[in-house]
């Protein structure tokens, strides 16, 4: 049978447990005064001047942009739903991928061949000289975006 044991403190009585929980909490709160940042190397959390200030004197890499995979499963959607003749829904999603990435040139493309089995030379037209402004030029993209705007 454990027996409480009693300490004075400041003119109070205090039991052995509620000291102990005094020192070991004033041990914690003083262990965090003390302690010393370990360098990360990269932190993902940091800010872009955090990381500039870590890397000071060494060239600052730019990120690799990368196609989402929701505009991916939005473009083959598209496509199978133009291959099945269900040209609204087909246009709806290439606009949704589009509005996600606004300067994917091969959206552009997409949006015109199906502006162009609808019958609409006009808009497939137009769309094409949008995405013309994106796409490399000499690229295979831009040899089919150029197929709309200078018909053979």
């Amino acid at each position: 049978m454990a027996t409480a044991v009693q300490l004075k403190y400041r003119g109070r009585v205090c039991s052995f447990y509620g000291r102990l929980v005094w020192v070991l909490l004033t041990v914690f709160w003083f262990s965090g005064c003390v302690s010393v940042p370990v360098e990360q190397p990269d932190d993902p959390r940091l800010s872009t001047w955090e990381r500039k200030e870590e890397r000071v004197g060494q060239p600052i890499e730019t990120p690799i942009a990368t196609r989402s995979s929701l505009v991916d499963s939005l473009q083959r959607s598209a496509h199978e739903r133009a291959a099945v003749g269900q040209w609204d829904q087909a246009e709806a999603l290439l606009l949704r991928a589009l509005r996600i990435e606004p300067q994917a040139a091969d959206l552009y493309l997409q949006m015109a061949e199906l502006k162009s089995r609808q019958g609409d030379t006009a808009g497939a037209t137009q769309i094409a000289r949008k995405g013309l402004t994106y796409a490399e030029a000499g690229s295979e993209l831009a040899a089919g975006l150029q197929r709309f705007v200078q018909p053979e």
